[in-house]
């Protein structure tokens, strides 16, 4: 018998076809390396124009902390604004005044430093590369501005621009500008320009010059024909300024490296096609055709039938693996099932165990801690009375039955009773009616005492009279047993929480008790109803509405 083919190698073989295709496709599509190309581009260009940025705004912080500083603390500036213009202190404030502003200029790039004196009409200019009649033109024309601006103003001189900032106090003002193509000559010859937020561009030999397309706050680029070519243009935010720092490439520069494919494009286009028709042919044959099989196998199991078998005829080595355990699997499944319906009535008395001891524990920390607080009392006799009704308590609860008679229940309430009425003394009115006809019937263990024990634990006050009353009564072939009490009810919290409770499984949260009490009481009797609800005349109902079945293996109370 010819040995099937192995999938791995038809994989194989797909693989290496595709790879030849896309290395194909990757190697000359330009597009793509454009974009790649652009983006390279941009990422180096931003972190350039960035750091020019960052430059710039360093100088202007600066030159504003000094500014603010001065404007707010210099005492020759306060001097010059008391004395006149005709006294020689006014003579030596400006003196001193200038030999500082002299000295800050050494230290920063700024074109000039200056304060304009309104009532004297003088303008103090401390400058480095610019006219003193070119600052003193700035300064003037705007001096109004500029005051009333809270950050740096672009200004024009000729062909020169300028960033301006100026700060008044006490009617003196005082400022300082710097050049800002000092701030756009980069490296290896290359030029920044500003852009304002409307999009205007400074420096340009063409006032109209502006980016169409307003920049990004967070700063990036755009492609349009800018000064008459096509440029890429890459922008970074000023935090001065009011505008972005923008280098502009020419897209010729940027795609200079890839070529147009053209028919090759279209060659290869076709080339593809071709491929993947072979590879649909391959792949439908190799893969399509079994997996359709195993298919259509799995379909006639899930629809039931038990018998289903799937050939492996043809079908590659792994293929042919995988259909054999399915095959395999389908018929260990079909002798299974009985054993697997064992296992579930296995697994739903392990459940009813586990929740029935998670109830034993909550009953013995009450009684101890009953018995302790009669310790406390030196009433020993009581302790020993106690004791004895722990033991009960304990011999009872951790039986091995899932139910025990009505009989045992009641006389395991009355015994609670009893041990709750010493601890509770005169506080206690408890009354139960059952016809003893009734003794017989099966109930799961607790299913009375653990509403009882809520109701006590919960509603008894020493001093004040809790009424606890239980009716067992038969109607037909069920048996409701109604629980009440004289307390406050329950709230409408716990009310809306038990009514709504699941009784296939149990709780680990809040009222656990009722909880597994519901649930095991559900796996005996499937149509065991509760029902939950508050009196009109105050306290707590709680309906259990159960078949009669009488107990097959009489009493468990020793």
């Amino acid at each position: 018998m010819k040995k099937p083919r192995s999938i791995r190698y038809s994989f194989a073989f797909i693989l290496i076809v595709m790879a030849v295709v896309f290395t194909m496709i990757i190697l000359f599509n330009n597009i793509y390396a454009t974009r790649l190309l652009r983006n390279r581009v941009y990422d180096n260009t931003r972190n350039a124009v960035r750091l020019y940025a960052d430059r710039l705004d360093t100088s202007l912080d600066s030159l504003d902390s000094w500014l603010f500083s001065t404007t707010g603390s210099n005492a020759d500036l306060q001097t010059l604004n008391t004395y006149d213009y005709d006294q020689t202190a006014w003579h030596l404030a400006l003196y001193r005044l200038q030999q500082n502003y002299n000295a800050e200029l050494l230290s920063n790039s700024a074109a000039a430093i200056f304060s304009y004196f309104p009532k004297e009409d003088y303008y103090m200019i401390s400058n480095n590369g610019i006219r003193n009649a070119e600052a003193k033109q700035l300064i003037s024309e705007n001096l109004e501005e500029a005051a009333k601006s809270r950050s740096w103003i672009l200004a024009a001189s000729g062909n020169e621009y300028y960033l301006l900032r100026m700060m008044k106090n006490t009617g003196i003002t005082s400022g300082a500008m710097i050049r800002l193509k000092d701030y756009l000559e980069m490296d290896q010859g290359a030029q920044l320009v500003m852009v304002r937020a409307d999009g205007t561009v400074y420096p340009s030999a063409d006032p109209s010059a502006a980016l169409e397309i307003a920049p990004d706050p967070a700063g990036g680029y755009v492609i349009q024909s800018l000064l008459g070519e096509n440029s890429f243009i890459v922008y970074y935010p000023l935090r001065h300024g009011g505008g972005f720092l923008a280098q502009v490439i020419p897209e010729r520069d940027v795609t200079a490296q890839s070529r147009s494919l053209g028919i090759v494009i279209l060659v290869i286009g076709a080339v593809l096609f071709l491929s993947l028709l072979f590879l649909s042919f391959f792949l439908n044959r190799s893969v399509m055709r079994p997996l359709r099989t195993l298919q259509r196998g799995i379909n006639d199991y899930k629809n039931g039938n038990m018998d289903v078998y799937v050939s492996t005829r043809n079908a590659p080595e792994e293929f042919a693996e995988v259909s054999d355990a399915f095959n395999e699997a389908v018929a260990d499944i079909r002798d299974l099932r009985i054993d697997s319906y064992e296992r579930k009535l296995q697994a739903q008395n392990l459940e009813i165990q586990y929740v029935k001891q998670q109830i034993t524990p909550h009953f013995m920390i009450n009684c101890l801690n009953t018995a302790y607080q009669l310790t406390e009392t030196g009433r020993m006799e009581l302790v020993r009375e106690m004791l004895r009704a722990l033991s009960n308590h304990l011999r009872y609860t951790l039986s091995s039955g899932q139910t025990v008679t009505l009989k045992d229940e009641i006389s395991f309430v009355e015994n609670y009773i009893e041990i709750s009425e010493i601890r509770y003394p005169n506080s206690i009115d408890f009354s139960i009616e059952c016809d003893p006809a009734l003794y017989s019937a099966a109930v799961v263990p607790l299913m009375l005492l653990n509403f009882v024990e809520n109701t006590i634990k919960y509603e008894v006050r020493i001093g004040k009279k809790l009424g606890i009353h239980i009716g067992i009564s038969r109607e037909g072939e069920r048996v409701k047993a109604l629980i009440y009490d004289t307390g406050g009810g329950f709230s409408e919290e716990a009310l809306a929480y038990l009514q709504n409770l699941n009784p296939t499984s149990y709780s680990d949260s809040t009222h656990i008790g009722i909880s597994n009490v519901i649930v095991r009481m559900h796996h005996v009797y499937p149509d065991a109803v509760f029902t939950f609800r508050n009196r009109e005349d105050a306290g707590a109902e709680i309906l259990i509405d159960f078949p009669f079945v009488p107990y097959p293996g009489g009493s468990v109370i020793v």
